[in-house]
């Protein structure tokens, strides 16, 4: 039911003082269940909601922490999110780049792009990320395209990963052959 409010929380054109007390209803439930999932679900729209930045880090970095691959990979998008909205400067993405999980690593190197806008480093990584026989995982299809889309945002400094994309471009998933092709565009302008 609270996930649920919180998405129409998210729709709703609410006043300022409404969003509080929205936010503290979602609150006190994610406290209440006291599971990182629910938390980590109901973080986008607290965070919507005026949820403080250094809850919002705590929640991930609570996620990251955890030993199932699912919640950490969902930590590390939620990661993403909130550095789209909040300096997340105290967090080590060097150590991130180089966790045990590669969709840790990809939304790492996405953090670290948009923040520094330094290619160097990251697309080797992210052109390696893009080899499947490497990386087989039930969440490759979920890490692959955001890999592809940083690539293509860093645009001409990836000319590295111009190989692998043209070779991903005979993928069998025609999404993946859009994705690629569109980065591919974008680095070779």
């Amino acid at each position: 039911m609270f996930l649920g409010a919180g998405e129409l929380f998210r729709k709703m054109n609410l006043s300022e003082p409404e969003k509080s007390k929205a936010l503290g209803l979602l609150e006190a439930w994610s406290d209440k269940s006291q599971r990182i999932f629910i938390r980590m679900l109901l973080l986008p729209p607290m965070m919507e909601l005026g949820f403080s930045r250094e809850k919002c880090v705590d929640v991930c970095n609570t996620g990251l922490s955890q030993s199932e691959y699912y919640y950490r990979i969902q930590a590390a998008q939620l990661l993403s999110l909130v550095s789209d909205k909040y300096p997340v400067d105290e967090l080590n993405l060097d150590t991130l780049i180089h966790d045990r999980d590669l969709g840790v690593r990809v939304y790492a190197a996405k953090i670290h792009w948009r923040k520094w806008r330094r290619a160097g480093g990251v697309v080797s990584f992210l052109n390696e990320s893009l080899d499947r026989s490497k990386h087989e995982s039930y969440y490759y299809a979920e890490t692959l395209p955001v890999s592809l889309a940083v690539l293509g945002d860093i645009g001409p400094e990836a000319h590295e990963a111009v190989g692998v994309l043209e070779k991903l471009l005979s993928d069998p998933n025609p999404s993946v052959v859009n994705s690629a092709s569109e980065a591919l565009a974008r680095i070779q302008r």
